[in-house]
């Protein structure tokens, strides 16, 4: 297949990890990807070719991923009908909905 000629390639495996399972983009181009490999979310700011930031979220089946203009994380908890929340500059999340099914 043809790639878009114009695209960039931001990130490799060593940098979004061997099981990349989320990924978002925010209204300012800064990427979040999901490490399924580490449970780390991984975040780019527009333009940088290293992460910015990584926390450790503990996120080994996580397969969604957004990101409010708070920049407020909310992820699923891996098939376990949780949804939680990492609020900007916490240290951890916190389970803010279940749903008692995979979402």
């Amino acid at each position: 297949p043809l790639w878009y000629p114009k695209a960039i390639t931001f990130a490799d495996r060593d940098m979004a990890g061997y099981e990349p399972l989320a990924l978002f983009v925010d209204i300012y181009n800064r990427v979040y990807v999901v490490d399924g490999s580490t449970g780390h979310i991984r975040v780019w700011n527009n333009g940088e070719s290293q992460p910015t930031t990584s926390f450790a979220a503990n996120l080994s089946y996580c397969w969604s991923l957004f990101v409010t203009l708070t920049e407020d994380v909310y992820f699923d908890q891996g098939g376990h009908g949780l949804v939680a929340r990492w609020a900007r500059n916490s240290t951890t999340s916190l389970p803010v909905l279940n749903i008692g099914e995979s979402c």
